[in-house]
């Protein structure tokens, strides 16, 4: 299975980005353009569930749809922290 960055708030990449936000040091990364491929943790456990339950064969890949770039995600933490 492939998956996008996985975001919760019990931890990984979200626990390591906020308490910088909360010091006021989080900004855009490089120029703020770059896309990133995300999918919540909760849809990555429903995804694999489901696969399984429905004896799922080959690759898949789990992530939203539409991707968005560092620039805007870099305000939504900022916001949230």
């Amino acid at each position: 299975m492939r998956t996008g960055i996985v975001l919760s708030s019990y931890g990984g990449m979200l626990a390591k980005i906020l308490p910088i936000f909360k010091l006021g040091l989080g900004g855009k990364i490089g120029s703020g353009d770059q896309y990133i491929s995300w999918i919540a943790l909760d849809d990555v456990l429903t995804t694999i569930l489901y696969a399984i339950k429905n004896n799922w064969k080959g690759f898949i890949k789990a992530y939203i749809v539409y991707s968005s770039c560092f620039y805007s995600k870099g305000s939504i933490w900022k916001r949230i922290s």
